[in-house]
């Protein structure tokens, strides 16, 4: 396997501007799926109400998004300098290939053992075994992409595809050198025989969950157990995460499908799939920020909160317009508080007496003969009103 060298290097050294978006794009959403994956983390860290044996194994999933944002990272490195054409035995690209095998192989396993956990405890009802095979699944999905990395860093099949820089100009990620006589059984070893298996499990899996959550939504669900409120909660998680492998199939499915365009048939062009390379950035960089969305969307408490915290931004925002007089440029006017006001005060009205009409009212005393008040009795009225 030694390297080839016979071909000449490119006498360019560019990028063209797909390429570029495509670094660019890629580490873009891989940052946004590291937050997103921060969050579910820090969520399920942070409030014992939703911790439940499901929610953990999403964030044993958000673990393995972070491990593919590094990934992404260092394959853009790479990826910059595989116009030059480096030492397929360097650092750079041996370290870079095997932490994008083991990263793509640790979200394929995970995301099965999601739906596989959901399809014991919603469809078959084993709660219980589903949960004591918690050990199992790490054992799976940590030590066997290790495995899967380290036998191929072993058989030296680690580096750059020559043909993708040297007869189509394409800029490559360091994965399979194109030493390796026969590629197509590593490639499905390392990466993409993971992905297409996650494909066909969840796919399989998921209709009878949907159709078990649906009957159980429609019957109503039988609690044996004497906390119900905490076996409720275990079950509503449970049927919410269902939409973990449909997210994973609905953003991975382009890499794949660039995958099946790109290296077969044997007269492909790299160019002419250049829309799909954007695409294939985007879906796979973006299972963290997928999840995280729909785990604050579809969690009744981090709902609450997401929405208690936003309606305080946007009243520290108005109040903090309000002193500075941000609107109106110095000429802040409250028209509706006036109005308002105006309409109070003609509505409450007080009778204090000055509104009365005295005028007719005479208040002097009648003229009385001296003489007569001789002759007035003591109950004798003295004035008219």
């Amino acid at each position: 396997m030694a390297q080839n060298t016979s071909l000449p290097l490119p006498s360019y050294e560019h990028f063209l501007p797909v390429d570029k978006a495509y670094v660019l794009i890629g580490d873009l959403f891989a940052m946004f799926s590291f937050c997103g994956s921060l969050v579910i983390i820090f969520c399920y860290s942070m409030y014992k109400g939703i911790r439940t044996t499901s929610r953990l194994l999403l964030v044993f999933l958000s673990v393995a998004n972070i491990l593919n944002f590094a990934s992404t990272l260092w394959q853009s490195t790479s990826y910059y300098q595989t116009l030059r054409f480096p030492n397929q035995e360097s650092f750079l690209c041996q370290t870079s290939a095997g932490l994008l095998v083991f990263s793509q192989v640790c979200t394929a396993l995970w995301t099965m053992a999601i739906t596989f956990y959901l399809f014991l405890c919603v469809t078959v009802r084993w709660i219980t075994i589903a949960n004591r095979l918690l050990v199992l699944f790490h054992i799976f999905c940590w030590i066997m992409p290790m495995i899967v990395a380290f036998s191929a860093e072993v058989s030296h099949v680690y580096g750059y595809d020559s043909t993708d820089i040297f007869t189509y100009g394409h800029p490559t990620t360091c994965w399979l050198s194109d030493r390796v006589s026969n590629p197509l059984p590593w490639y499905l070893i390392t990466v993409e025989g993971w992905v297409m298996a996650t494909f066909a499990i969840g796919s399989l899996l998921y209709f009878p969950i949907l159709w078990s959550s649906i009957r159980n939504k429609s019957k109503g669900r039988a609690i044996l157990g004497d906390d119900v409120i905490e076996e409720l909660g275990i079950l509503t998680a449970n049927e919410q995460l269902r939409f973990i492998p449909v997210i994973y199939v609905c953003t991975r499915i382009w890499g794949t499908m660039y995958f099946l365009f790109t290296r077969y048939p044997d007269d492909r062009h790299l160019r002419a799939y250049d829309w799909l390379l954007i695409i294939k950035g985007i879906g796979d960089n973006s299972q963290g920020l997928a999840n995280a969305i729909f785990f604050c969307l579809a969690t009744k408490q981090i709902r609450k909160l997401v929405a208690s915290k936003f309606r305080r931004c946007c009243a520290c925002f108005c109040s903090w317009c309000d002193e500075h007089h941000i609107i109106g440029k110095g000429r802040w006017m409250k028209v509706p508080t006036i109005v308002r006001a105006r309409a109070k005060l003609q509505r409450k009205r007080t009778l204090d007496g000055s509104d009365l009409d005295i005028s007719g009212i005479s208040l002097d005393l009648p003229e009385v003969d001296v003489t007569d008040l001789t002759h007035a009795e003591e109950d004798e009225v003295l004035f008219e009103r």
